[in-house]
């Protein structure tokens, strides 16, 4: 099982793999450049976080990925707040941002695709649909791609060739919804995107279930503050 502690220093990785993860705590701790999501800090101290990664030569079917999804959902639970599964991810063509966001779709409709388990009842799969959300193996889930071909959107940049960053709706919950407390969290979180970006914070950002806000369109983000048209996911 391909599913890892932060600190498991023995196991054998690729070399891109113990650089990925060199650069991520780099990036997630440091003092001088604080990450916007200050949780981040919190949760890989507290060795809150778990890590997988994708082998270029899995792309076109990672199943080892899906695996380690499958067994991060059973175990997240017992796991302390703030928790999430960070995956490197190394491609096998030319790096671009629209090469890296084509990979990125491709890995979540093969989830969906492979997913042994209904699609909830009381989740829509019209990805236009305010009250979506991407589900596996019935758990909803909110994934951040990144990509080391931002340029602007620094909060989103990686040092692999790509990283997702997948967290359950149960984690997000202090940050998500409506209440005073998470109106506040997400307030102060966005600022510090502001000054940690070169551009301003995107457009698309939203918050579930607000009627103008879509989830897909936050997974990944443009490097300009444009609108994105239809989803490329097909929800069986």
């Amino acid at each position: 099982m391909r599913l890892f502690k932060f600190e498991n220093n023995q196991e054998p990785f690729p070399k891109w793999v113990k650089k990925s993860i060199a650069a991520f705590k780099k990036t997630m701790l440091d003092e001088v450049n604080p990450f916007p999501c200050y949780f981040a800090k919190q949760g890989l101290e507290n060795s809150n976080f778990r890590l997988t990664y994708i082998n270029k030569e899995e792309l076109v079917s990672p199943k080892v990925f899906k695996e380690a999804l499958v067994e991060y959902l059973k175990i997240y639970k017992t796991i302390q707040w703030p928790s999430v599964l960070v995956t490197f991810i190394e491609t096998d063509q030319e790096n671009s941002l629209e090469n890296h966001e084509q990979a990125f779709w491709n890995i979540l409709q093969y989830l969906n695709n492979e997913d042994d388990m209904p699609w909830p009842e009381n989740t829509p799969k019209d990805t236009n649909h305010h009250q979506w959300q991407f589900n596996f193996q019935g758990t909803a889930i909110f994934v951040n791609g990144h990509s080391s071909e931002y340029k602007k959107r620094i909060s989103r940049s990686s040092k692999s060739d790509m990283m997702m960053v997948i967290q359950t709706m149960d984690t997000l919950k202090p940050v998500s919804g409506t209440s005073k407390r998470s109106d506040k969290i997400r307030k102060t979180i966005r600022e510090r995107i502001n000054k940690y970006d070169k551009i301003e914070v995107s457009n698309l950002l939203g918050s579930y279930p607000s009627e103008d806000s879509k989830e897909w369109k936050q997974f990944w983000l443009p490097d300009e503050n444009v609108d994105k048209s239809g989803c490329p996911l097909h929800i069986k």
